[in-house]
């Protein structure tokens, strides 16, 4: 039976040719557009899900308008805007400035080229991500300080690394 069905089917595009070539081609554009689509959706409401507490966590974005074209988004933001919605809109706890720049690392007598993304000593209060070690209340409490995630440690043994050995052979901190 299903080859019979199959026989008839294939007979059909063979004698309408541009009929077909349309169905599967409508087909095959939609089934395209609907996996577009829930791969969006799933992107976006996946966002951030790996850090604990973002159902009510806002980024702020500017933009500056310009004639005939789109706005471009930026989530860096002046400082005095992001204390005024700290102080003036009604049900924001805390702010946050998260801001990359491109700076010199000294360590010891080197000195690296790096890009760091540089946050208010808060962030942590904020944005509670996940620490493998260390209390996020004192980790940005002194001025200059940093914190490394794991996936980072090739920087860190770079940044910090000393010429002088340990006794089991291993370069020291």
């Amino acid at each position: 039976m299903l080859r019979h069905y199959l026989v008839m089917a294939l007979r059909g595009f063979a004698r309408h040719k541009l009929y077909s070539f349309i169905n599967i081609a409508g087909l095959a554009i939609g089934l395209l557009a609907a996996i577009l689509i829930v791969l969006y959706v799933r992107d976006q409401l996946s966002y951030d899900t790996w850090i604990p507490g973002t159902a009510r966590l806002y980024r702020l974005e500017r933009g500056p308008w310009m004639q005939g074209q789109g706005v471009p988004r930026s989530a860096q933001c002046p400082f005095p805007v992001l204390s005024a919605v700290g102080q003036e809109v009604a049900g924001v706890k805390a702010v946050t400035h998260v801001l990359p720049e491109t700076m010199t690392v000294h360590s010891g007598s080197r000195s690296f080229h790096e890009t760091a993304t540089v946050v208010d000593p808060n962030f942590f209060q904020v944005i509670r991500l996940p620490l493998a070690a260390g209390d996020p209340a004192r980790a940005l409490a002194q001025p200059e300080s940093i914190v490394l995630s794991r996936k980072s440690r090739a920087q860190a043994l770079r940044l910090f690394r000393s010429d002088r050995k340990d006794p089991d052979g291993e370069p020291g901190p």
